[in-house]
């Protein structure tokens, strides 16, 4: 009775469809493994897929100075055969697939023969029979850098009565790298940027640099790498007028108008903050010294002093002041004698020659009219402290006219004990 029960329950379980199949395929596995053990010695095919590349130079490559800039794949796939047992074990990282970097290569694009090997340490019961594809394309170069300056590409423009220097880099130059053949392509950089409305206040921004070939055409390339792709930028706007230059003069006569003379330029175009010009209404110029003037000469420079808080747009660093000094005329005269003044009570002084010449400039009316009395010679001794012989300088002055002056300077010879 419980022999019927077995013999029925075994009838149960393989009518079961779903115990059937997994029956179905374990057992399918049995036979499969019995198989593959009991054929040890069968040699079968293997691929395997997603071999890194490895890029190696030969002395005579580094020698050239050769760099792998591209190439067009990284990976292949590599076929293998062996035993069958072990063979489908077999993994990228076993393998080595290399491409070499000889000194015959030329620069530019190359195609390079791949090879494979097994790698050290990895099972020896497998062959390498193929590698897919078995070349790969390069591009091959000398590795050349050039520093450029970075030159202005800033597009703007200013409101009325506004200036606007030259912008300001954060950085002067960039220096670009790369494959010798794209770096020569590269003969310039500017920091681009452009303004659509016209300044009226200093701005401060970022700006891009761009590499140019000797065409005036951006140079793009994968293979270049620049030391930076911007620069902060700084855009001075400031406020500029044009401010008159004020001479003066030293031993000017008092009748000589100003009407005689002329400045050339006679105003310069100043650039600074808009509130510093409420002070500012003219510039003053160093003193000409009318013991200068007479009538070979008619014109000299004059130092434009620079304003701190101002530039110069003009640019005019000096000015030349011109006498019309028609209707004048010189003459010599001769002073008799030499006052002193402030002379020590416990010094004696001698002057050598009491007779001293002296040229007066001054209209031809008022000069002819002079006498060697009119003019008379003082020696002041207030700041001389040494004794013995030596030159002093002596003061000239013209009395009876207010139109003439005395040209150059004297000295007399003075003995002091």
């Amino acid at each position: 009775m419980e022999r019927s029960k077995k013999k029925l329950s075994f009838s149960r379980l393989f009518g079961n469809k779903r115990f059937s199949m997994v029956f179905s395929i374990l057992l399918a596995f049995v036979i499969w493994a019995v198989m593959m053990y009991s054929n040890t010695d069968d040699t079968q095919s293997w691929r395997i897929e997603d071999v890194p590349i490895t890029l190696e130079y030969t002395n005579s490559a580094v020698e050239a100075g050769y760099k792998i800039y591209d190439t067009d794949k990284s990976s292949v796939s590599v076929s293998v055969s062996g035993n069958a047992l072990t063979v489908r074990q077999v993994k990228a990282e076993n393998l080595d697939v290399v491409a070499t970097i000889t000194g015959s290569v030329q620069k530019g694009n190359n195609t390079i023969s791949l090879s494979a090997r097994k790698r050290s340490g990895s099972m020896n019961d497998f062959t390498v029979t193929s590698i897919d594809p078995g070349t790969i394309e390069v591009y091959i170069d000398i590795p050349a850098e050039k520093t450029l300056p970075i030159e202005n590409g800033i597009s703007a423009s200013v409101a009325d009565n506004y200036y606007m220097p030259t912008p300001q880099f954060s950085n002067e130059t960039i220096t670009v790298s790369g494959p010798e053949a794209e770096v020569s392509r590269v003969v310039r950089a500017a920091a681009v940027y452009e303004f659509n409305a016209p300044l009226s206040e200093t701005r401060e921004f970022p700006a891009q640099v761009f590499l140019y070939d000797s065409a005036g055409e951006i140079v793009e390339s994968p293979y270049l790498s620049a030391s930076l792709s911007s620069v902060d930028v700084r855009i001075q706007v400031l406020w500029q007028q044009s401010i008159p230059l004020q001479p003066t003069f030293v031993n000017r006569p008092a009748l000589f108008s100003n009407r005689y003379y002329t400045l050339s330029p006679d105003s310069v175009t100043l650039a600074g903050s808009k509130d510093a010009f409420n002070t500012l209404t003219s510039i003053t110029l160093a003193p000409f010294d009318f013991s200068k003037l007479n009538l070979s000469t008619g014109s000299y420079m004059v130092e434009i002093p620079s304003l701190e808080g101002f530039t110069s747009i003009s640019g005019e660093k000096r000015t030349t002041i011109r006498f019309n000094l028609s209707g004048y005329s010189e003459k010599w005269f001769t002073v008799n004698e030499v006052s002193i003044l402030n002379q020590p009570t416990d010094r004696d002084v001698e002057i050598y020659d009491q007779s001293v010449s002296v040229m007066v400039v001054g209209p031809t009316e008022d000069v002819e009219a002079l006498e060697d009395s009119a003019l008379s010679a003082t020696l002041n001794l207030s700041s001389v402290e040494t004794t013995g012989t030596m030159e002093l300088p002596i003061t000239i002055s013209v009395s009876g006219t207010n139109a003439c002056w005395v040209y150059g300077t004297y000295k007399v010879a003075v003995d002091i004990s």
